[in-house]
């Protein structure tokens, strides 16, 4: 990283991670295009950030790094319009930043696709509306290149035991309190975010009535097989049911945000085996979340995922 990111400057904790309060990134852009939510993104993830217009204001850092300024990352911005032919520019930019040693995260906007010389480079295919899992890529790369990551394909370790004892305990409150509200279900959502983030997730939520779903984000260990973001939905039922329309519903959301997977979480306020649609959904995976607390006393989430997306290749059931 570059050198003012040094040891002395304050800390702070992002989504489970430490880095330094404020790190720099000069960001590029194929074609002007509205970028208000990826800046909110990179405001939340504590990131200052530079452009082009910005950096040719300042003298070079040195002869061989021409405009390109003294910045921890660069992101390059690639939206969905086709047809377009990229400037020149943009690549000199990548390039440059590869020559000096500093870390590039393409951003490109579902359908759009990257040139295949980029191919080499992290890449998160993300629309460029959606905040939370802009939030939550960039915070990923940010873990990675601070070296506060584990690296690709290992396990965080188990969830503790003690963990998922207190996270039964608040399901089983839940369940006695009766209700299915706005209230009780903010609650499941928090009990499943907690569970999420214990077995290694690097997850936000979203706003439900913009983006279409509940949260979005990694899980460490299963980065080889999930490149793209999961997307989360919680349901607090009232009875073991799941309809059918929430899985159609989620599986339109991830065609249309360019997601790996779905995952869905439920908990039924009544007691019983909970009910999935009978129809093959080949995105989706899905929890009755005190199953996922058995599960996960034995393995990994990442094995948990792994496992079930396995299941899928081989035809067999994940719901």
């Amino acid at each position: 990283m570059a050198a003012h990111a040094a040891s002395s400057l304050p800390y702070v904790f992002v989504s489970g991670h430490t880095y330094a309060a404020l790190v720099r990134c000069y960001l590029v852009v194929e074609y002007h295009c509205d970028l208000s939510a990826l800046h909110r993104a990179l405001h939340e993830a504590n990131v200052e950030v530079v452009t082009p217009e910005r950096a040719l204001q300042a003298p070079p850092a040195d002869a061989t790094g021409y405009w390109l300024p003294d910045v921890d990352f660069v992101v390059a911005v690639f939206p969905a319009r086709s047809g377009w032919e990229t400037p020149s520019a943009l690549f000199l930019d990548i390039g440059v930043a590869i020559g000096k040693h500093i870390p590039v995260l393409l951003i490109a906007e579902p359908p759009r696709k990257v040139d295949s010389s980029l191919a080499p480079l992290p890449l998160a295919r993300v629309s460029l509306t959606n905040q939370p899992t802009l939030a939550a890529r960039i915070k990923q790369f940010i873990s990675v290149i601070s070296n506060d990551f584990r690296p690709v394909g290992e396990d965080p370790p188990r969830v503790d035991h003690h963990m998922l004892d207190a996270i039964s305990r608040d399901l089983e409150v839940l369940r006695e309190q009766q209700l299915v509200s706005d209230q009780s279900a903010y609650l499941f959502e928090e009990i499943a975010l907690r569970l999420l983030r214990a077995g290694g997730a690097d997850v936000e939520a979203g706003n439900k009535q913009d983006m279409g779903y509940d949260a979005a984000g990694w899980v460490r260990g299963t980065e080889t097989i999930f490149p793209d973001p999961l997307l989360f939905e919680f349901k607090l039922l009232r009875e073991p049911r799941v309809a059918q329309q929430i899985l159609a519903e989620l599986a339109g959301k991830i065609a249309k945000r360019g997601a790996s997977f779905g995952v869905i979480i439920c908990f039924s306020i009544d007691p019983g085996p909970v009910r999935w649609p009978d129809s093959p959904w080949p995105l989706l995976i899905g929890f009755e979340i005190t199953d996922l607390i058995q599960l996960l006393r034995g393995q990994t989430l990442a094995a948990v995922l792994r496992n079930r997306r396995n299941a899928i290749v081989h035809g067999g059931s994940v719901l």
